[in-house]
């Protein structure tokens, strides 16, 4: 190794230098500490760079990008001593220069976690070491490595944002779960990033929020989400053939149908004798496509798809078509499952009509009770009110001669029943109820929720209040306003987050107040000549229980609605009476 005085314009970037820009004010700093160790017969250089040799009389730096910037810069001002500069010429392998350029930006810290990526990455793939050897090397363990490399796989996008130390790289990790189970969606990135940079929702808030609001999501598990199907399932024997109409809709085979057609037929009936290669042997593209339509026909468990994540015990899918044959075999499953501990006949088309049984009626639960033979068992809806131990999402139906005999009854009664009401009477009454419900829940938006909210102002994780948003259920009273409700939860997700805090705060009281109530209760404030003010009295017991104090005008308020009630009414009354005219 010796040194010698090079030109700049000689001087190469390391091939391998992991750093992709260099810091202006860093460059400044060493190239004025050069200025003033400088001396008529020193360049104020403290350590040398070393270089290799290259054809051309050109010169490749293995480290001292830095410096080499610092003497660029004091040429610009005008030293032109700087234009050439000491370095050490040594002879260097590609896997040396490597080695170098990393060890001397680790030594400083100067890799960002994109730039540490890509450089394990490059390390391994140039050079064939194992994660193994690259811990070794970088003094990582093996995981690190793993871990860090597969940051490579962050779109552009969000890689910027981790180099520039926006994003931090445990959110980097949150953002690569969510663009391994929504590659390719544009709109998935940036609400993460606004969650993460506008919000400040902690990564694996931000993470759970987006995967809940895609459109393509699958949840799995928890209350009402998919609770009963299995993450870990891997056979599926109800799983229905994959028809050409599905595999053309999510695999785009339009301009291959003929040959599409064949090979499924081949491969769900057993003929011919191609291999699937042979079958595409001079379309690139299909081949491409036959390991994801194997895994459509035959799917693997979720938690060995890459495009499935589980977050706190709750799944996220991120591809529909495989889900929904899944859960339509599961599904299938379980009916038969049903029907093998109950005795009772799986419904067929070849049934006939069907009626559904009510457990409130003495004569269905009788039928059920017996097991009689026209009992029938079909998927379907959601039964909240079941017989036993089935499930909610299956039905139990009357065919045959029970069906008839139970549509002769419900017909005999209807003949005998005498009219209570007759039409306009009965839509008026429906139209009434209308007015009293839209009042009280206007009042109870407006009045009541602004002081019940501060009860949940301490709660601040949105997935958190998402679920229990979720687990309620509006009842026969309130009914949201227009300020109130929200299409979807791409609309929710859309607002800020304060915004969206606030109200899902109180959409969840609002759904909460109403529960309390037992139904005489609700039959009376709804039957009551002043609806919104018996309602309001319901609230201050409430308010009282709970340590919440309401306005002082709460009970005047509600005597305004009550008067709107009296008005609309009014109102209806006349609009009849011209009708009748």
């Amino acid at each position: 190794m010796n040194e010698q005085l090079i030109s700049l314009d000689c001087l190469d970037a390391n091939p391998y230098q992991p750093r992709q820009s260099e810091d202006f004010n860093v460059v400044l700093e060493i190239a004025m500490n050069i200025l003033g160790n400088a001396t008529e017969e020193f360049d104020g250089l403290l350590q040398a760079p070393t270089v290799r040799p290259i054809a051309g009389g050109r010169y490749q730096l293995a480290f001292g990008h830095t410096r080499k910037a610092a003497f660029a810069e004091l040429v610009n001002q005008g030293h032109e001593r700087y234009s050439q500069m000491r370095a050490y010429v040594r002879e260097l392998s590609d896997v040396q220069m490597f080695e170098m350029a990393v060890a001397e930006n680790i030594k400083r810290r100067d890799l960002n976690p994109i730039e540490q990526a890509e450089s394990m990455r490059r390390y391994m793939d140039e050079f064939g070491k194992t994660s193994v050897e690259a811990g070794e090397f970088f003094g990582v363990s093996e995981e690190t490595i793993r871990a860090k490399v597969r940051l490579g796989n962050l779109t552009e996008p969000l890689k910027e944002k981790v180099r520039t130390g926006e994003i931090s790289e445990n959110a980097a990790r949150s953002a690569l779960t969510m663009t391994r189970v929504l590659p390719g969606d544009e709109i998935a990135v940036r609400e993460f990033m606004r969650n993460i940079l506008e919000d400040n929702d902690k990564p694996e808030d931000a993470l759970r929020s987006v995967l809940r609001s895609a459109n393509r999501t699958k949840i799995i598990g928890g209350r009402g989400d998919n609770a009963h199907f299995s993450m870990q399932a891997k056979t599926f024997k109800y799983l229905p053939e994959l028809t050409l109409a599905e595999a053309i809709k999510e695999f785009e085979l339009n301009s291959e149908r003929v040959i599409w057609e064949g090979y499924l037929d081949a491969l769900y009936k057993g003929r011919g004798s191609k291999t699937h290669e042979e079958y595409f042997a001079d379309n690139a593209e299909a081949l491409e496509k036959l390991p994801r339509i194997a895994s459509l026909i035959k799917p693997p468990a979720c938690t060995a798809c890459p495009l499935f994540a589980q977050i706190d015990g709750i799944g996220y899918c991120g591809w529909a078509a495989c889900f929904d044959r899944k859960k339509e075999a599961t599904d299938e499953a379980d009916l038969h499952k049903v029907s093998e501990s109950t005795g009772i006949a799986i419904y067929d088309p070849a049934d006939g009509d069907k009626i559904q049984l009510r457990i409130h009626k003495d004569k269905h639960r009788a039928a059920f009770t017996k097991k009689h033979k026209d009992l029938r068992l079909l998927r379907g809806g959601q039964n909240y009110m079941n017989f036993g131990d089935i499930p909610n999402d299956i039905k139990v139906v009357a065919v045959g001669e029970l069906y008839k005999t139970w549509k002769k009854a419900a017909e005999q009664s209807r003949q005998d029943k005498p009219a209570q009401h007759d039409a306009v009477d009965y839509e008026r009454l429906r139209a009434i109820r209308k007015i009293h419900d839209a009042q009280i829940s206007i009042f109870t938006w407006e009045q009541a929720i602004p002081a019940f909210s501060k009860l949940l102002d301490g709660v601040t994780c949105t997935d958190l209040l998402h679920r229990i948003d979720e687990e309620l259920r509006t009842g026969s009273i309130l009914e949201f306003p227009e300020t109130g409700r929200f299409q979807s939860d791409k609309d929710l997700v859309k607002m800020k987050k304060p915004a969206q805090l606030d109200l899902m705060r109180k959409r969840i009281l609002f759904q909460t107040l109403e529960s309390r109530m037992k139904n005489d209760e609700v039959q009376k404030i709804r039957n009551s000549k002043t609806p919104v003010s018996l309602f309001a009295k319901y609230l201050q017991g409430l308010a009282s229980s709970w340590g919440v104090k309401l306005p002082k005008d709460f009970m005047e308020q509600a005597a305004t609605h009550d008067e709107a009630v009296k008005i609309a009414i009014t109102e209806l009354d006349n609009a009849d009476g011209k009708a009748a005219k």
